[in-house]
């Protein structure tokens, strides 16, 4: 019985080993199993974004290959790691679009610098045609000369409204200086001094002119009627300002105002032009003949503009048309031709005014002799 008891002891371990053997074999099957199912699914996954990806998206989908094959049993954090980082590459990749975008030049609603450019271009345009418009007459002409004094003027149509701005130079001669400036104007039917400080004067409280300098002072002249040139007597009185004692002086001159000062710049273009020739307001007609000088006639035309504020409206061969407006909103055309020995030009001019009109004409023929 001992023998057979002991029998039974020493068999019994093997069957436990056998049990334990096929318990082991059992975990290892469904580790496999376990292993197999989630493989696929992190396949299926890799798949699913692995096109949303970049290259930089391939190099980390071979790192992760890698580091699956070297590690048996994957845990569940590469799994879910992945996402986050497919999620900020796509949003690199927005962003770079979007640079790109800008660099090949297509318009953003948040950039303003072009529409600055465009508000500056648009407030630049105006003010440069508007300083074209007078620069022709900024040759000042002598109005009257002591040996204390120089004064020169320069007349200036205003572009919207019927007056004249009338810019004085005054030039210092002494080594002494000179204030209390004041200028008294007679007016006429035609014209009404502006801004004046008492009947028909003007007084420059704030107007110095130091030892060898010049100043500029202006007046303005409401003008109602334009028929005629006016000359318009005028005094500028002054102090001088010496070491030993202040000496009062005067100047007396004639302010002249011709038919030409009254023209401002007007643009026209051709069909305009020629619906205003053949509408038939134009009634009154002017003719005079220049000579050419020295110059060609294209030459002789930009004479003419630059001196009486003309604007050619069109040019062809040896004809041209030219157009002004008068500070009261009269039109002024012009016709003009080079005669055949090609020494002289033919002038033909209309407008709506005939006095205007033959002493605008008489003086052009004056002066461009």
């Amino acid at each position: 019985q001992l023998k057979e008891a002991s029998k039974k002891l020493v068999e019994t371990p093997p069957v436990s080993v056998e049990k334990v053997k096929k318990s082991k074999k059992k975990k290892t099957i469904e580790n496999q199993i376990e292993s197999s199912t989630s493989k696929p699914k992190h396949k299926r996954e890799r798949s699913d974004y692995k096109d949303l990806g970049s290259p930089a998206d391939d190099d980390d989908d071979k790192h992760v290959s890698q580091s699956a094959a070297a590690v048996p049993s994957p845990t569940p954090a590469p799994v879910s790691a992945p996402p986050p980082v497919v999620e900020e590459k796509p949003k690199k990749k927005k962003i770079k679009e979007k640079k790109s975008i800008s660099k090949t030049g297509i318009p953003d609603a948040n950039h303003s610098a072009p529409l600055l450019l465009d508000i500056m271009s648009d407030d630049i345009h105006p003010i440069n045609q508007s300083n074209q418009q007078y620069n022709e007459q900024d040759s000042y002409k002598l109005a009257a000369q002591t040996d204390n004094l120089i004064i020169e003027y320069l007349i200036t149509p205003n572009s919207s409204t019927a007056e004249l701005d009338v810019t004085f130079l005054l030039k210092n001669q002494t080594s002494s200086i000179i204030d209390h400036i004041d200028i008294h104007v007679i007016d006429s039917m035609s014209s009404k001094l502006l801004n004046t400080t008492s009947a028909n004067r003007i007084s420059f409280t704030t107007i110095s002119l130091f030892p060898r300098s010049q100043n500029y002072i202006h007046i303005y002249f409401a003008i109602n009627a334009i028929s005629f040139s006016q000359n318009l007597k005028t005094t500028l009185s002054y102090t001088i300002n010496g070491s030993n004692k202040n000496e009062k002086d005067s100047i007396e001159f004639k302010l002249n105002l011709p038919c030409s000062q009254y023209l401002r710049k007007k643009p026209m273009n051709s069909n305009a032009f020629a619906d205003l020739m053949s509408s038939g307001t134009l009634t009154c007609q002017s003719h005079i003949d220049i000579p050419l000088s020295n110059q060609d006639f294209t030459s002789r035309i930009k004479t003419i503009c630059q001196s009486y504020r003309l604007t050619i409206v069109e040019q062809i061969n040896s004809a041209a048309s030219l157009y002004a407006e008068t500070i009261l909103g009269q039109p002024i055309a012009f016709l003009l031709k080079s005669t055949n020995p090609q020494t002289n030009i033919s002038v033909d001019g209309k407008s709506t005014e005939t006095h205007f009109l033959s002493n605008l004409m008489e003086e052009i023929k004056t002066s461009l002799k």
